[in-house]
């Protein structure tokens, strides 16, 4: 993919070039590969990197390359389209009472008053890995949390095969959830509830819904 900078004039639009060098064929890019795909200068290339990961925009890779930033997920809830899921969902799944609405759109998975969290410790997270979002850091954050990325990817391989996601203490001990795909676009719903909760029995009423979000979204 080549994004030619001459399509963002101004200091702005070199950011803005360096930020839409990315896309989900390839999440992380090194310095060289933005430089070539931005025709920015290697020095410019550079200076807008550094930029970018100190405003929270980029996040620098163990290996030295690039991907996108938090900072950009924790604007991207903001977006109206967003906050549309995450209404529509409180709607249709109400009635699972006892349960905690999540909702996940591209890279960022949540509960449904905005909190942020892995995507490899929630269903819906998992959901969206399916789908070829990246993991990221696979950080601990109970016992249970998935840290391995062959056992990883096996799970993310039943996901895709049965087209839903649990999630059992991984993210909160006590708290079991379940989640699934929002046809048509790139997004989750799930719920989450105590361990007790059959989380099986939720899925019918999950899939049910995310069929309504994406017609009403339409």
């Amino acid at each position: 993919m080549k994004v030619s900078v001459t399509d963002h004039p101004g200091v702005a639009g070199r950011i803005f070039a360096v930020l839409d060098a990315f896309d989900t064929a390839t999440p992380s890019l090194r310095l060289r590969e933005i430089s070539e795909r931005t025709g920015l200068p290697m020095p410019t290339a550079l200076r807008m990197v550094r930029d970018l990961v100190a405003w929270g925009g980029l996040e620098r890779a163990r290996d030295g390359s690039y991907r996108l930033g938090q900072r950009l997920w924790t604007l991207g809830v903001q977006v109206p389209c967003h906050r549309r899921i995450r209404e529509t969902a409180a709607r249709h799944i109400a009635r699972l009472t006892g349960a905690e609405i999540a909702t996940a759109v591209a890279s960022s998975a949540m509960l449904l008053k905005g909190e942020r969290f892995p995507l490899h410790a929630t269903a819906v997270g998992k959901v969206l890995l399916a789908q070829g979002v990246e993991p990221g850091e696979l950080s601990r954050c109970t016992p249970y949390t998935i840290t391995e990325h062959m056992r990883l990817s096996r799970v993310v391989a039943e996901v895709k095969r049965t087209g839903m996601a649990f999630e059992r203490e991984e993210l909160r001990l006590g708290w079991f959830a379940v989640a699934v795909s929002i046809p048509n676009i790139q997004a989750a719903i799930g719920v989450r509830a105590p361990s007790t909760a059959d989380l099986r029995r939720m899925v019918p009423a999950l899939r049910q819904a995310a069929e309504r979000i994406t017609s009403d979204l339409a």
